[in-house]
């Protein structure tokens, strides 16, 4: 019963530690002037954060914050999707790479969603630096 305990305490701190993203953001600008909206639907499962992202210009992303590596086979090219979300403090990080066949990484990307000042802010970097930087206004 103690070991059950610990383990609804410790499941509550780690969706506690994730940032309250949820909301609709009207405004989205990018770097390179790229105009977007943002929709934000957040709720807590099994003790770890669901975020579902939807861009305006993309389809609906889902992102469960437990830490957990999930691959997605990519049509038929041989390829998978590997996607791991977790929270660091009051950052929302994604991790995504595609993985060949033999198991080789062929590309890694990292996603960032944050709070500052009130506003969203949104990087995608790869292993040559920030790609995409996005600051979101409700």
């Amino acid at each position: 019963m103690r070991i059950l305990a610990l383990l609804f305490i410790f499941s509550s701190f780690s969706a506690l530690a994730c940032p309250d993203l949820q909301g609709l953001y009207r405004v989205c600008l990018s770097t390179d002037g790229v105009k977007n909206k943002l929709r934000v639907v957040q709720s807590v499962k099994n003790g770890a954060n669901v975020y579902n992202i939807s861009w305006s210009t993309e389809r609906l992303q889902i992102h469960i914050a437990d830490g957990i590596s999930r691959t997605t086979p990519i049509f038929d090219t041989g390829l998978s999707l590997i996607s791991t979300a977790m929270c660091e403090g009051d950052i929302l990080k994604r991790t995504l790479s595609t993985q060949e066949a033999d198991g080789t990484i062929s590309m890694s990307v990292t996603q960032e969603y944050s709070l500052e000042a009130g506003k969203l802010h949104f990087v995608a970097m790869d292993e040559k630096g920030v790609y995409k930087d996005i600051t979101c206004t409700k």
